[in-house]
């Protein structure tokens, strides 16, 4: 507006200093017409003074016309210097303002960068505060360690002790005349007169007997004497099988083991388990087996086991990974009398943070069977480890098998779509059972959009968490926590209330 009125009045004192020089000449054309009359009327004096008059007049008007003109310069060029200097006012007004602006958003900056850096400092010192507790526990755990090598050796000795008294006592009672005479059977005989032998060396020369694992205590896996295993139950590829730890319908799980180079710890001792294919796909299971396996073995994080091998043989696949110690979160519930509302919440972070790992790989990894079966209570630090991958255990099986895994399994999963948030939906299921310790189905109802949890009046469960839960296990995918790492947020939160 400023500018407008400024050009405004430069044009009208441009247009008077225009018109001046034009109004000038007039006054020099009609000054001069006025002498050559004057001249033409010598004789006519009153004509002269009337020209004179005129003359004087024109003058006259003229200097009035030139103050005009000067008066207006001045006045217009005031004006233009006032809407200037308003102008350049408002102008500095705004720039003032931006800055005070800048400066606001920079103390801002500054300001949340301070409070990062002091979050940062924080998590570092707890960092490493937790490094320290680790110190300490790997020096404690050591210390038991040189204890219980310490008790097995003494335990070793006494041990040799007995046996050797057994031994003598062995010896005689079969030197006896009642050993002779008793009706023992040929193989009762056999299987006693070895462990009844003098064990004194003979001055003769000896072969060279193989171990035969005697004195070793029941379930040791691994024989004293020789460091070799004991009972070998089959050899699959490199690896042995040593022990069966659980048979379900389509999975065995072994203990087993494969040798090293390392002289101080010649054998690894793993987890393997045997899962049935269908015949048909073996070849096909092959392939996938080879491309999966290096997948799972690039896997490294404390939430899930270390993976060391995936592949087929003969009918059937075989993972081999981590030996793990530790119980299901099902059977640590129910042998509990009670768990800490605050542990509850913190072993579902931990969860979160191992999906949210998985599912950030490229490609993502779906669990796609969470559920406290398939959560394993570590003994070593009680953390959470998910195992059972629906992936490894699909490889081969009909899809059909895996399509429902009961109420633990989102509704878009059992029609045959697996999602991120299909995990998401299982913590939120699992919750439920870990804090009431019942079956979820228990509260599962029809609602307005469809069957819901209903969890109004569970005193076990807070209201904040309430509404957790039922947003990890909205009915649609879309409706609930997008991502791991948002329900890790949202239960941080609620952690840090409680």
């Amino acid at each position: 507006m400023e500018q407008n009125q400024l050009v405004s009045v430069e044009q009208n004192l441009a247009e008077l200093q225009n018109r001046l020089p034009q109004d000038i000449a007039v006054m020099d054309g009609l000054a001069l017409a006025l002498k050559k009359i004057e001249n033409l009327l010598p004789e006519n004096q009153k004509v002269k003074e009337d020209l004179t008059d005129l003359q004087n007049n024109l003058k006259h008007e003229l200097s009035n016309i030139r103050k005009e003109l000067d008066n207006n310069s001045e006045k217009i060029l005031a004006e233009a210097q006032t809407i200037l200097a308003q102008g350049l006012d408002e102008l500095e007004s705004k720039l003032e303002s931006g800055f005070d602006n800048l400066r606001s958003q920079q103390h801002q900056a500054e300001t949340t960068i301070q409070n990062e850096l002091f979050a940062l400092k924080t998590q570092l010192n707890d960092c490493q505060k937790e490094q320290q507790q680790l110190h300490s526990q790997v020096f404690l755990l050591q210390s038991q360690l040189q204890n219980v090598i310490s008790e097995g050796k003494h335990l070793q000795d006494s041990n040799t002790q007995l046996e050797e008294k057994v031994n003598q006592l062995l010896r005689e009672f079969a030197e006896s005349k009642e050993f002779k005479e008793t009706s023992f059977s040929h193989q009762a005989r056999e299987k006693l007169e070895p462990q009844v032998q003098p064990t004194t060396r003979e001055s003769t020369p000896q072969k060279e007997t193989k171990c035969r694992h005697e004195g070793n205590l029941p379930g040791v896996l691994f024989c004293k004497h020789c460091g070799q295993p004991i009972n070998i139950l089959k050899q699959i590829r490199q690896y042995q099988v040593l022990q069966i730890l659980a048979e379900e319908e389509n999975r065995n799980t072994y203990i087993a083991c494969e040798k090293t180079d390392d002289m101080s710890n010649p054998y690894r001792i793993l987890a393997l388990q045997e899962m049935s294919i269908d015949i048909a796909q073996i070849n096909q299971c092959r392939e996938i087996c080879m491309q999966m396996g290096h997948t799972f073995k690039s896997l490294l994080y404390q939430g899930i086991p270390k993976f060391f091998d995936l592949f087929v043989e003969g009918k059937n696949k075989y993972l081999v990974m981590e030996r793990l110690f530790g119980q299901n979160l099902e059977q640590h519930i129910y042998q509990q009398e009670g768990v800490l509302y605050q542990q509850v919440i913190k072993w579902m972070i931990e969860v979160c943070e191992t999906l949210d790992y998985l599912h950030n790989q490229q490609p993502s990894i779906i669990h796609g069977d969470i559920q406290p079966l398939n959560l394993l209570v570590r003994k070593l630090d009680n953390r959470i480890v998910l195992q059972n991958f629906r992936a490894i255990k699909q490889i081969g099986m009909p899809e059909s098998t895996f399509l429902n895994s009961g109420i633990y399994t989102a509704p878009e999963q059992r029609d045959g779509q697996l999602l991120v948030q299909s995990d998401i939906y299982a913590i939120g299921v699992t919750l439920i059972f870990i804090l009431t310790r019942e079956n979820p189905e228990k509260f599962y109802r029809q609602g307005d959009r469809g069957i819901q949890f209903a969890l109004e009046g569970v005193h076990n469960i807070t209201q904040q968490l309430q509404t957790i839960i039922l947003q990890a296990t909205q009915l649609h995918p879309s409706d609930r926590y997008q991502t791991a790492k948002e329900l890790a947020q949202s239960l941080n939160i609620c952690f840090s209330n409680t």
